[in-house]
């Protein structure tokens, strides 16, 4: 059996700095990076998630048998809408923190398990 820890196998290595850390991109993706940092990680972002929240779980309560059609495809809509948010919004934090950041937050975790 090989003692070989599996962090120190140059493939594994390569792996996990290409698929999580990040650390071998370009300057360019730094940059970007930085950018899309300082705009999904803003206060004002986070509020804009929280009413997204609230307005959400406020179309899922209206969901009833019955309803017309308009309602239904008003909902539906809306439920695409909030999918796509908070989609982008989990994207954008993964790139703006690398995903082994990302990931070691538990909130973090639960929104992408929830989106």
């Amino acid at each position: 059996m090989d003692s070989t820890n599996t962090c120190d196998r140059p493939m594994m290595k390569f792996l996990w700095n290409f698929c999580c850390e990040w650390s071998c991109t370009s300057q360019l993706f730094h940059k970007f990076q930085a950018l899309v940092a300082d705009f999904i990680l803003d206060a004002f972002v986070d509020l804009f998630i929280t009413i997204c929240i609230i307005l959400n779980t406020l179309f899922m309560a209206l969901d009833q048998p019955g309803q017309s059609d308009k309602m239904a495809r008003m909902l539906a809509t809306g439920n695409y809408i909030f999918t796509g948010i908070f989609t982008a919004e989990a994207i954008l934090k993964i790139i703006a923190k690398a995903p082994a950041k990302y990931f070691k937050d538990g909130w973090n975790v639960f929104d992408a398990i929830i989106v």
